[in-house]
């Protein structure tokens, strides 16, 4: 029984693509709220060129690139990506980093 639970928690944060857009839903474990609106999931397009030059060009640290990019690719404002779990956060930048055939180092070697 304990199993059956389990399964059902990882399928409600199952990821899945949109046949018509292309986008990735992607459920949120800890929705964002902001001025009373919100978000459970979010639709994250694939990023392109213009979308890293823009990273380039706003500056910041690492966790504010990642986060500027979560709101570009999501079309949501950034106030909404800064009220997101930090769990939420990685998820969605290891998917990002995916799209780009690259992952987080995760240590040496």
């Amino acid at each position: 029984m304990e199993t059956d639970k389990k399964t059902q928690d990882e399928d409600k944060f199952a990821v899945s693509v949109d046949p018509e857009t292309g986008k990735t839903k992607v459920p949120l474990q800890y929705p964002a709220t902001v001025a009373s609106e919100t978000l459970s999931e979010v639709l994250l397009r694939r990023p392109k060129g213009r979308d890293l030059a823009a990273i380039d060009e706003a500056g910041g640290g690492e966790n504010q690139q990642t986060m500027t990019m979560i709101s570009q690719l999501c079309d949501i404002p950034p106030s909404f990506v800064r009220e997101m779990d930090a769990v939420d956060i990685k998820r969605l930048a290891l998917i990002i980093a995916g799209f780009m055939g690259t992952s987080p180092q995760t240590g040496g070697t």
